[in-house]
């Protein structure tokens, strides 16, 4: 589950039941937690918190295309069955970094407690990507990083990269192959004293040995 605030507004943005390492996802006004007051009768608002909590099932029955509310110490989720199912809202907590030091180019560190915190999030300005902010997103050029990078996935293995990314690792492995024997076969070829008796061959024996520490 991922909860946004925006401008003091909570939308419910990701809901799975199972853990997924790619998500993407949106915000449309649909997905708004609304406040109760909002929703809930006024006869029943004014009771008091205690007794008010036992009718936060009405709004979910009430409304089908409802998926979350909130109150003043609560966010609720309305089920598949209809009931809610409420958990504590601290709407004062931020989730900031103490030191951003960790995300580049202006980049907003977040981080999923305020203290002993396991993971962290880089919100990132416009035109940067990456899980840093480290990678600049305006045109596109002609190395790998640019044209792979919406392709690459991070913190993961070869056999779990997509098609794209397997077929540009294979086609450098051949390239680097195929230039690596390309360079040896011609220093063999040159390395005959015959072949080097005009100023060609000495040039093409070095050139053959320079490619080879290139590659």
């Amino acid at each position: 589950m991922v909860i946004v605030k925006i401008d003091n507004r909570y939308y419910l943005a990701v809901l799975r039941k199972f853990v997924s390492s790619n998500i993407v996802t949106s915000i449309s006004p649909a997905q708004r937690c609304v406040p109760i007051h909002e929703i809930l009768p006024t006869e029943l608002f004014s009771l008091p918190r205690i007794q008010r909590l036992k009718s936060y099932h009405i709004p979910c029955q009430n409304d089908f295309n409802l998926q979350c509310f909130v109150d003043e110490f609560y966010m609720c989720l309305c089920t598949e069955e209809r009931h809610s199912n409420c958990l504590p809202l601290e709407h004062q907590q931020t989730f900031a970094c103490d030191d951003n030091v960790y995300c580049e180019n202006g980049g907003t560190c977040l981080q999923d407690r305020p203290m002993c915190f396991l993971n962290i999030l880089c919100v990132c300005a416009d035109c940067f990507f990456g899980n840093r902010c480290q990678f600049y997103a305006k045109g596109i050029g002609l190395t790998l990083d640019d044209l792979l990078r919406y392709e690459i996935r991070p913190h993961s293995t070869l056999n779990d990269q997509s098609l794209t990314v397997k077929l540009s690792a294979a086609s450098t492995i051949i390239i680097f192959l195929i230039g690596l024997l390309n360079s040896f076969f011609g220093y063999l070829v040159f390395h005959n004293r015959n072949c080097r008796k005009v100023a060609s061959g000495i040039y093409l024996r070095l050139s053959s040995i320079i490619s080879t520490l290139v590659v």
